[in-house]
Order: C-alpha cells, then structure tokens, then sequence
C-alpha cells in the first residue's frame, strides 16, 4: 500500500461561535470540575482557608485525602494533597464542591492543611479566616475584622459533593 497524501488544508481556526448551549441542567447539578494543572492565581501552599462574604465561597488551599486503590478499595496508607472551593448556594450550612485540584505534596504545618476522612465523611478546617460585618442603621452592612475560625462539615450520604455545616467556632480577639 502506498502512503496517503491526502492535502485538502484544514481549517486551525479557533471556533467563534456564539450561540447559546442548549444544555438545559441546572447549575447546581454540575459536578465539581476537577484538574490537575494548577490555574492562574491560584492560592500558594500555607495559606490558610478563606471565607468570602462576597463570593459566598469558602477556598480551601491545602487538603490532605487519604489515598486508596480500586482493586480492594483500602487505603494504601499514603495521602493526596488537594486543593477545593466550595461554595454555599444556599442557606448557611448546606455547602457544594465547585472545584477541586490535585496538589503536590506539602510540608505546612498541620493549621494550614485541612483533612477529609473518606471513612466517616467528615472535613475538617482547623483554621478559617472569615470576615466579620458591621450591622448599621445604612442600606448595606459595614465590613468588619477578619476572624479565625475552625470548621466540621459532613459529607451528605445522597450527594457526594454536598457537606453540612456541623460544627463552627471562631476565636475572638481580646
């Protein structure tokens, strides 16, 4: 057989197209996105977890998850190393993975690294700096310090990617 040689050009024009997506799933049903390429701006190691009272999204720089294989399904004692964002659509204590990144492997210390136990499904925030707000007599709220605070959440039996609030205390300053 001889070789091809088809040379009919082809087009390495990048799409332009603006139509809308006919995809019609609700946000709230996508899956967490997840990568392992670290995006632009993304938080460096021993940073500690952040709250945003804007975004309502908690950022997760560093999260330790046990390592476990397929075959027997028992962990391989030796830990993964993530990033996540979560978010909370809605209410205050159901909160939804959004995104979630691998990471290499840290040496922060243990207030930096937040730890999920795939076990029991609990995730656990030792340190989460959260902004306070003000209450005033005006239309909108006033900022107020940044407090630290360490948080549980439990991972929902029905939706993976769902965690309930169950335990958040903060440590004020004198």
């Amino acid at each position: 057989t001889t070789p091809s040689t088809d040379t009919t050009p082809t087009d390495t024009t990048p799409s332009t197209d603006t139509s809308p997506s006919t995809d019609t799933t609700p946000s709230t049903d996508t899956p967490p996105s997840v990568t392992d390429t670290p995006p632009v701006g993304e938080p460096t190691p021993c940073e500690f977890a952040t709250y945003s009272n804007d975004t309502r999204q908690v950022t997760l720089p560093l999260i330790k998850i046990p390592l476990y294989t397929d075959i027997d399904g028992k962990p391989i004692l030796s830990n993964g190393f993530f990033s996540a964002i979560l978010e909370i659509p809605f209410g205050f204590s159901d909160i939804k993975v959004i995104e979630f990144k691998v990471k290499d492997s840290s040496s922060c210390p243990a207030e930096f690294i937040s730890e999920f136990d795939p076990e029991v499904g609990l995730l656990t925030i030792p340190t989460l700096i959260v902004p306070t707000i003000i209450p005033s007599l005006t239309k909108e709220p006033i900022s107020g310090p940044d407090v630290q605070c360490n948080a549980k959440l439990q991972q929902s039996i029905l939706r993976p990617d769902v965690l309930s609030l169950i335990e958040f205390n903060c440590v004020l300053s004198p």
